[in-house]
């Protein structure tokens, strides 16, 4: 695009953009702010890292490598020892993102 030009993601069927959706061009092809990205609907969570604890699908522990599906819920257990710092100890993943 020319300088001065809008660039906007569009994302084909089956995804949804993530992130800002529209930039400008500016001089030497940077754009600002710099453009998000498309992600599949429902797309996957990374299983978050839990200082002391654990992330806990469906009564299994999760490693750091696993990927919790969209619209599963998640429980967050401390080990022993340990207690959550807030009443928060469910979350669920929702396209690629945590919401508790």
């Amino acid at each position: 695009s020319e300088t001065g030009q809008h660039v906007v993601v569009r994302c084909h069927h089956g995804y949804i953009p993530k992130g800002i959706t529209r930039s400008l061009c500016k001089e030497g092809g940077v754009l600002s702010p710099h453009l998000g990205y498309c992600v599949p609907i429902h797309a996957p969570c990374p299983a978050p890292r839990i200082l002391n604890g654990d992330i806990v699908l469906a009564g299994v522990k999760l490693n750091r490598t696993d990927l919790v599906e969209s619209g599963q819920e998640f429980l967050l257990q401390c080990n022993e020892g340990y207690r959550p710092t807030s009443t928060l100890t469910r979350a669920r993943c929702y396209n690629g993102e945590i919401y508790t």
